[in-house]
């Protein structure tokens, strides 16, 4: 049974890990204002992703941050040597796993105002998309 099945993507600032294996979120964001651009950002991507895979099957997620000109790769396709990579386990027949993953970004260059999107490809196909928008503070 193929079944890929994206949860959440979550960009924050910091996390905790606790004993059980939760995750809890410090400073979650989905935008961010700045006063000066171009402007380095660390943060971190918690990417949650449901699935039931055969060994037969494809098993790789690929992931891409665009920027908001397309930059950094396009929507159009996958770059299987330029974007992040995830390899999913095979799973027995009709069981269901759950892949949780942090990607640490680090200083991810914000030159230019607008949406930046994580995109998450399976079997070449984008199966979830995170936006995060970044603007420049108003001067008043």
């Amino acid at each position: 049974m193929k079944f890929v099945f994206p949860k959440y993507i979550i960009s924050c600032e910091e996390f905790i890990e606790h004993d059980d294996g939760s995750l809890s979120f410090i400073r979650a964001f989905e935008n961010r204002t700045y006063k000066e651009l171009p402007y380095e950002i660390d943060f971190n991507l918690i990417i949650a992703i449901e699935y039931s895979l055969s060994r037969k099957e494809e098993r790789n997620i690929f992931i891409r941050i665009v920027d908001p000109e397309g930059g950094n790769g396009s929507e159009s396709g996958m770059d299987r040597n330029n974007d992040m990579k995830l390899i999913l386990r095979e799973t027995k027949k009709n069981e269901l796993k759950t892949l949780v993953n942090i990607i640490h970004v680090k200083e991810m260059l914000i030159d230019k105002e607008g949406t930046y999107s994580v995109l998450v490809y399976y079997d070449d196909e984008i199966i979830a998309k995170h936006d995060i928008l970044f603007s420049k503070e108003e001067v008043k």
